[in-house]
């Protein structure tokens, strides 16, 4: 932390920034049927240092829900096409993250991951998730700068370290960068 007395805890932390306001995502009008509680244009937020999760309406400026689960910390929640979110959870359990996905009805949870066949992952900071078309789950390990792709049954289909922190990381597809397909400086 910068500016902090030598010593300083997370907890600190959490006191001098107890918003921390670490995502925002707009809720498109594609996937707001998906989510009946909710209308389009609508963000989702993750309150960092408050263990919470919350969509706000940015033309009434009003708070329309929020939820603190068993998660802490958490960051980059994603609205799914199922109607769940799903989202990275820091420190919900005593020695490792996972990746949850919520449904924000129920408030059940259809699926984790925590390294369950591998082996437990933690990022205390940060930490990135998405789920691919495929319905796998890209993960970020932030602290440890690991990126690795699960399967529903949380078998591991690919890993990779970097060796250092990594800040994010997303997949994209060829039609998400059309920079790619042609022009003087594409690649073959």
């Amino acid at each position: 932390m910068i500016g902090a007395k030598p010593g300083a805890t997370f907890a600190d932390a959490r006191r001098r920034d107890i918003l921390h306001l670490n995502s925002v995502k707009v809720l498109t009008r594609q996937l707001a049927p998906k989510f009946p509680m909710f209308k389009a244009g609508q963000v989702l937020t993750s309150m960092c240092h408050l263990d919470t999760i919350a969509v706000v309406d940015v033309d009434s400026g009003k708070l329309v829900w929020a939820a603190r689960g068993p998660w802490e910390a958490q960051h980059d929640p994603q609205f799914l096409d199922n109607g769940n979110l799903l989202l990275f959870d820091n420190r919900g359990s005593p020695t490792a993250s996972r990746v949850v996905e919520y449904d924000p009805e129920t408030q059940g949870f259809p699926g984790s991951y925590s390294g369950e066949n591998t082996r437990p992952f933690l990022s205390k900071l940060r930490g990135m998730n998405q789920r691919l078309p495929n319905g796998n789950t890209l993960i970020v390990n932030s602290d440890a700068g690991n990126i690795l792709e699960v399967t529903h049954d949380k078998e591991v289909v690919w890993s990779c370290s970097t060796g250092g922190f990594i800040t994010s990381g997303r997949r994209f597809s060829s039609e998400q960068l059309p920079f790619l397909k042609g022009g003087p400086h594409a690649r073959p």
